[in-house]
């Protein structure tokens, strides 16, 4: 276990939490300490997800580490410009951070990121979700269901036609005859989500848009 949690990238997590706070929250570490567990859980973890802040895992371990170094800075006992310089490095450390850290258009990090590529298929995806109507049950491609969620029914593809990903609590998967459509980007789709789909056209469902491999089925 320990090995695990000595390897770089595991410091690297511990690292990357504490430099906008300019460490200060290991000042403070009693309180610190509440978010023990969870931050355990993810440093002995070998799924890298948990040991990254770019993921919500960390979510729950922030709130602490941010208290911890308001609560350092107070317990320094330091008169009212000794604070205001301390709170002064906390935000120098914050933009620091903030620049090597995040994806932020000021850090070098925006470039790498998949929002900067051009989607020569975007077209088609733009044109494949304005058929699909506001109030309608859906099932969508990953990528596509934040464009498609404001609606009382909608799920990420192959649910409810096969299980994947689905994680509702003391529910068991909804029926597939609620589906009215399913949009896809068959391009990504693995080999058996695509059997599906030639599956659906065949079981109720005819194809209203097929363009760059962007998919629309409406229940017949």
């Amino acid at each position: 276990m320990l090995s695990i949690v000595g390897q770089e990238r595991k410091l690297m997590y511990l690292l990357e939490l504490l430099a906008p706070m300019a460490f200060f929250p290991l000042m403070n570490i009693e309180t610190l300490l509440i978010a023990l567990p969870t931050l355990f859980s993810n440093l002995v973890s070998q799924q890298g997800y948990m040991d990254s802040i770019q993921y919500h895992y960390t979510a729950t371990i922030i709130p602490f580490v941010f208290v911890s170094g308001i609560l350092a800075i107070e317990k320094l006992g330091l008169k009212a410009k000794g604070k205001v310089l301390m709170a002064g490095l906390i935000i120098v450390a914050a933009l620091v951070s903030n620049y090597y850290l995040s994806p932020s258009p000021l850090s070098p990090n925006f470039t790498r990121g998949y929002w900067t590529n051009s989607n020569e298929r975007r077209g088609s995806m733009d044109e494949a979700l304005s058929l699909i109507p506001k109030d309608a049950a859906v099932s969508a491609y990953c990528s596509m269901v934040p464009h498609l969620a404001h609606r009382q029914k909608i799920y990420e593809f192959p649910n409810p036609f096969k299980t994947v990903n689905w994680g509702v609590r003391g529910e068991h998967p909804h029926k597939k005859a609620l589906i009215q459509y399913v949009v896809v980007d068959v391009k990504n789709l693995p080999g058996d989500q695509r059997l599906l789909i030639d599956e659906l056209r065949n079981k109720g469902f005819r194809q209203i848009f097929n363009r760059d491999e962007i998919l629309v089925l409406k229940r017949k």
